[in-house]
Formats: structure tokens, sequence, C-alpha cells
């Protein structure tokens, strides 16, 4: 089994913190980090599923890992990693349906349309309510028994409290005999124990989500379909990132066909070289149907799990033989998408890239990195100094430039991103690199901050130009090329927004032509207006020298 496979294979500990209700946010997050993860023992899992659209960006920046989990926050997070049909359930006959917030209630009904959960016998569902280790691996062991795992009792006997797990948790002895459910520490020499009325923290909530995912995917009799991808083609590339959210994949089913390729987002890295996150069966299955390019993104977005896997040659090559395993899953290469590296590892990260080229160039894949921009060389720097342009031109295949986020939802309101910077970014950027390896980075989200000098938040493009269409504001054009408002919400805050909207776009792929990149790419897909496509297609094709049919 690779250490990808053990991800969740630990002892995991329970910390009870009652009364305490899991903060959910609107699934519109801009692809923010949860900044009270880094160097928790979960960081990779918790961020992979972030990725993939699983857990969302909260409003507070945090993800409380050592929380316990709600029924609500769970049961939303196993129907998404399910991929259920939220918008074709039936509504469930809970008393306290109302109770559940309007944006989870499709979740809530698909989990219950697939006999995943049933409430309780007062025919409530208790949203807010924590959910028990009891409670949890019953729903796993539903999941997979519809898969043909039996459930045995007496998988009950290896627990030193095997006798005190209530009957109606006897599906939970599928879960167990595929080690997706792990004992808690019992006496030392004596059976673990199973600690049925213990609740599980966020954290180990997902850990063993992610195990669960990956034990289904391996005796699902319906394995994934494996894509058989073209090639790229030539450049210029019009790309995307994307995230398997429902609407993500709405998106991807009327837009995906009119891209060159697509990045898919939902694997993580740890710091001995573990691999967090699974494939999609429904995304894989698009990719083979239209036989479209898609990579693997791999996100490694923890400082200290970063320089600990980039010091160590073993992790290194952990890693590399995790991502290669993905790849052969069908997809065309990878992107990866470390950020936060101390910048003295600068060597360390350049070697890692040339050894991920010198396993996957040979299988005839793709690499490509998404690294932070910069209008020129700062090796020191925190955040950008771990890139050296120059090396990895030489040896990576396309490089996106992360050109947004100039203002961030930290700091205080302004352009994402200032025209004249990505300019200048690009400019500099191609001095270091093979101008067709290059790809600008198109943001097609929105930022808006408080204006009592609170954080930020982020949504999509579109939500922010509907919502000042709602209000009758008309949004005013910076110089810099992006729109922007201000409009007081329903929560009684004055609120600055600013984002691209098809012109700003515009400008940026315009970008494309003047400097003879290899491409552009959108984070992310779905978050762009809907009506926007024809207009990005014809810049595009623009910037190619030919019509938008072609």
């Amino acid at each position: 089994m690779s250490i990808r496979r053990r991800i969740a294979a630990a002892v995991l500990a329970v910390a009870v913190a009652c009364g305490w209700v899991a903060p959910v946010a609107a699934q519109t997050g801009a692809g923010q980090d949860f900044t009270d993860i880094n160097g928790h023992w979960a960081a990779a899992t918790i961020q992979a599923m972030l990725a993939a659209g699983i857990v969302e960006a909260s409003a507070d920046g945090r993800f409380y890992p050592d929380k316990p989990v709600t029924r609500l926050d769970f049961t939303v997070w196993l129907s998404r990693a399910l991929e259920l049909d939220a918008a074709g359930a039936a509504k469930p006959p809970f008393k306290d349906w109302n109770s559940i917030p309007a944006r989870y209630q499709g979740a809530i009904a698909a989990a219950y349309a697939a006999g995943l959960v049933q409430g309780y016998p007062d025919k409530t569902f208790r949203p807010s309510a924590t959910i028990t280790r009891a409670e949890l691996a019953t729903l796993f062991g539903r999941s997979l028994m519809q898969l043909g795992v039996p459930a045995e009792s007496r998988w009950f006997a290896i627990f030193a409290d095997g006798d005190k797990i209530p009957s109606w948790a006897l599906p939970a002895a599928a879960a167990v005999s595929k080690f997706v459910i792990l004992g808690q520490p019992g006496v030392p020499g004596q059976k673990v124990r199973f600690a049925p009325n213990d609740t599980a923290t966020r954290a180990e909530a997902l850990t063993m989500l992610d195990r669960f995912m990956q034990v289904r995917n391996e005796i699902n009799p319906n394995p994934l379909p494996t894509p058989q991808p073209k090639p790229l083609g030539d450049e210029p590339f019009f790309a995307s990132y994307y995230v398997n959210t429902d609407y993500g994949y709405q998106t991807l089913l009327k837009h995906g066909a009119s891209l060159d390729f697509i990045v898919y987002t939902g694997f993580s890295l740890g710091a001995d070289g573990s691999l967090a996150g699974h494939s999609s069966p429904r995304t894989m299955e698009w990719d083979a149907q239209t036989g479209k390019p898609m990579l693997a993104m791999f996100e490694a977005h923890s400082r200290d799990a970063n320089n600990k896997l980039l010091q160590n040659p073993d992790a290194r090559a952990t890693a590399v033989r995790n991502i290669v395993d993905v790849v052969n899953e069908g997809y065309a290469g990878i992107n990866l998408d470390m950020e936060y590296v101390d910048a003295s590892l600068r060597p360390n990260y350049t070697q890692f890239v040339k050894e991920i080229a010198d396993a996957l160039h040979p299988l005839g894949k793709i690499v490509t990195l998404s690294v932070w921009a910069k209008t020129s060389d700062s090796p020191t720097n925190s955040l950008s100094g771990v890139y050296d342009y120059a090396a990895l031109g030489q040896i990576a295949d396309y490089i996106m430039l992360m050109t947004y986020d100039y203002h961030w939802v930290g700091g205080p309101p302004g352009p994402i991103a200032p025209i004249s910077w990505v300019r200048n970014v690009v400019a500099y950027a191609v001095t270091q690199i093979p101008s067709r390896k290059v790809l600008v980075g198109i943001p097609t989200y929105a930022y808006l901050w408080p204006n009592n000098g609170g954080r930020g938040r982020a949504t999509a493009a579109w939500d922010a130009a509907a919502t000042a269409a709602s209000l009758g504001i008309v949004p005013q054009r910076v110089p810099e090329g992006e729109v922007t408002f201000t409009a007081k919400l329903s929560d009684g805050v004055t609120y600055t927004y600013y984002y691209n909207d098809v012109v700003a776009i515009q400008q940026k792929i315009a970008l494309v032509g003047q400097y003879q990149l290899g491409g552009a790419i959108m984070w992310r897909l779905g978050f762009e207006d809907d009506a926007a496509w024809p207009a990005l297609l014809q810049a595009f094709a623009q910037v190619r020298g030919v019509s938008p049919s072609q």
C-alpha cells in the first residue's frame, strides 16, 4: 500500500469541545487557504478537500480543524465527495428542514435520497448537533454496503467496547472492515476502543472521508474511466483551473469544449510526500468523452510541510511516485502549485521540479507550474524568492503566472489584477522564460471588503455583478481596467467590491498576442459571467489570428 493510500492509517485522537457550531460559508471562495492549518497534522487533507470544492473557504479564513464536526457539515461534505445529484433530490420529511440553510438543502436532500442519512426517530435532522463516531461510521458503511461490502457484526469484536456499539450502527461494520474507521487508544496491551458516542473533530472527519473515497474507488465495481487525452497542440492556449463544484461542473459541460485544456484541482502534497485527494468520477467521464487534455493540480500551501518535503530527498521521491500514480489515471500531465516556501530552499524547489519532469517526460506527460507573480527577481523574498524563473523555464513545459491578488482579502480594497502590474509581470517573465511557455493568469472572482476595516472575502464575478444589478448600482471602471462599486448588504455592513468583468478580462487576453505568450488561464471556471463567453472566445480568437469557429 502506497503512502497515498495510507494517508489516514494512523490512530486518531478525539478532542471534545461542546457547544460549538461550525461556521459554513457560501461555496464561492477564490481558492483562499485557511489561516489555521499550517503545521496541522491534517493540513494536506484539508487543503485537498478545499481544492476539490468539498469544503469551503470560510468568511473569517479559518477551518477550525480541532473543533467537533456537525451533522450538517459532514453530510454536506459526504454528499459533495460522492457527487450526489443535489438538483434532482426531493425534499426529505425532516421537521426541522427550515433550520437547514437553503444553500445546503440540496446536498442534504441528495444524501437522504441516496439512503445515507435517515434522521432521528422524531423525524428531525438536527443540523447543528455534533456527529458521533457511530453516526459517522454508519454513513460511510451505508455507502460501502451499496457497493457490496457486507456489514458483519464480527468486526466489532476487535474493539474493547464493541458491545457498546448500538444496533442501528451495524452498517458501521462495513467501514471498519475496510479500515475507514480506526480505533481509539485504550489501555496499553489491550484492545482499542471504538468510542461510539465520542465526537470526531473536523480534521478527523475529513481524514476519514479522504480514506473512505480512496477505499470506495478501489472496490467500486464501476471503476473510473481512463481518459486518453489528446496532445495539447500548438500555443497559444485558452485554459482554466477547474474546481469540481456543482456549478463548476455545469460550466464544464457547457463551455469546457471551448477550452484547450483544464487543470483539475483536488490533490495536496504532505510533508512526507504523501498525497491526499482523489479524482472526480464525473469529471473523468467528461474527459473520457471529450478527449480534452486535463492536468492534475497538486497543491502544497503549508510552509512548514513544504520546507520539510523539499529538504528530504526520500519524501520528494515518494511525492514523485504518487504524482506518477495519479497521472496514470488518465491525465495529460500535472500542475504543481507549491506556495509558501522559504526562499533559502530555491535550489531544492528547482530540483523537485526537475525530478518530477524526469519522471513524467518519458511518459509523454507535460509539467506545468503555478508561480507567484513578480516584476524582478528577489531571491530572498519570502513569497516569490523560491521561484527561479530562468531555471524553471528550462525544465517545465509551461509556467502559469498567478497575476492576481495584487490586492487581497487581508489588505485594503483595490484592483485584484491591475492591468499595468499584470503587463509588468509578463514583461519581466518573458525576459527569463521562453514566451511560448508563459501563461498569464486571469482572475474571474470578486473580492468584497467591509468598510469597517475587517477582512475581505471572495465571491464569483457573476455574483458581484448580480448583487450590483439587484441594488440598482452601476459599477464604475477604474483606470486599471477593473470595475468597482460599494453596497450595503443585508448584514448592515457596507462593502467595496472589485472584480474583472468581460472588458477587463479581454485586456488581459490581449497580452497573449502582444507578448507572444503560451496562453491565458482563468482562476476559476464558473466564476466568470456566463454571458461573457462569446466575447472571451472572440478575444482569444483575435490573438490566435483565427475566427472563433476554427
